[in-house]
């Protein structure tokens, strides 16, 4: 077999490919949702749980994970972590889960989903806030984000991405992009 000089840096880097990368990528799913619970609920989807799994049966071969962060408000038993310092850290959390899959799986299409402070949490990683933003391929793998309750929300700015009837605003109001 003759081996070209144009061909030795190709097989160097095919020589060089973990096996586990390579086995991680063959096991990525077609799509992937990332969920986010409300305020005080415990570990898991929260409230989202059940559209989450709505998106899972429509999509067959679609996996889904819970964004785990404090999701407090403040409360006595989370040892006084405030609404915003949890906010910032489920922020971070979301950046970090999705730009993980992303490099793992890059063709992995990411549906966000998020109730209350987690809707919230999705809204900051996929707009901007809390110091946390996804850029990149990561932030191009999102091909959908649903946010119920986001406390952000500010009614009447009229994007496109607005979808529904809510007149109110979020708690945190004043939000906009």
């Amino acid at each position: 077999m003759k081996v070209t000089a144009a061909a030795i840096p190709l097989l160097a880097g095919l020589a060089s490919a973990n096996p586990v990368d390579i086995e991680a990528r063959q096991s990525c799913p077609g799509i992937h949702i990332f969920g986010a619970r409300e305020t005080t609920a415990p570990a898991g989807y929260g409230t989202s749980q059940g559209l989450v799994n709505m998106v899972k049966q429509a999509y067959s071969g679609a996996t889904s994970e819970a964004i785990n962060y404090p999701a407090c408000g403040g409360q006595s038993q989370c040892g006084g972590t405030s609404y915003e310092n949890s906010a910032s850290q489920g922020t971070q959390a979301v950046v970090t889960a999705v730009t993980n899959l992303n490099k793992r799986c890059p063709d992995t299409k990411i549906v966000l989903i998020g109730y209350s402070q987690g809707g919230q949490i999705m809204d900051n990683a996929l707009c901007g806030g809390a110091g946390a933003t996804l850029t990149g391929a990561a932030l191009d793998a999102v091909k959908a984000a649903i946010f119920l309750g986001d406390p952000h929300f500010t009614a009447g700015i009229g994007l496109s991405y607005q979808v529904g009837t809510c007149n109110a605003q979020g708690v945190c109001g004043g939000f906009s992009l």
